[in-house]
């Protein structure tokens, strides 16, 4: 099981939009607020609960994604 993000499409104020994709299968959007990368839906956990992350940049999305990979092996 891994979590990947794909990107989508630009918006039109010139953020990337991303599909946050668990085994393949498209899981939430993920897309830029005011003050950071947010998800429109919580996250899927090992337990079967969703996780919901807060506003946060790109970077730190990726590294807790990353984390979640390293938690699913």
């Amino acid at each position: 099981m891994r979590y990947k993000l794909r990107s989508k499409h630009l918006d039109g104020g010139g953020m990337m939009l991303f599909d946050l994709l668990f085994d393949g299968k498209k899981v939430s959007n993920v897309y830029f607020n005011t003050r950071g990368y947010v998800f429109d839906s919580g996250v899927p956990m090992p337990s079967g609960q969703k996780l919901w992350l807060p506003e946060m940049r790109l970077s730190d999305i990726r590294a807790e994604l990353a984390s979640l990979n390293r938690e699913f092996k």
